[in-house]
């Protein structure tokens, strides 16, 4: 089994939603399937649209500002409170 392989099975195992957009318009490129349970479909949204609770002012600290994003975002789609770091 490739190291790939058994990342992707460990992240599946643990529930961790992973999700990857565009630094410059928040445009999702990638998704797991937890993300996807979680927040539902994302196709053609901005990651500030599929993450009310997250700001373009949260992004910009992280991409421009060199801080760190943790927080807590609730998701209507599963109705809970998730803890969400970028």
């Amino acid at each position: 089994m490739s190291i790939e392989a058994i990342n992707e099975q460990f992240l599946r195992t643990i529930g961790v939603a992973i999700t990857i957009a565009r630094s410059n318009d928040l445009s999702v490129v990638y998704n797991n399937t937890a993300f996807t349970d979680w927040f539902g479909d994302i196709e053609d949204r901005s990651l500030v649209d599929v993450i009310p609770d997250l700001t373009t002012e949260d992004i910009e600290r992280v991409t421009h500002g060199g801080e760190r994003f943790a927080g807590k975002v609730r998701s209507k789609r599963k109705r809970r409170n998730l803890v969400i770091a970028i």
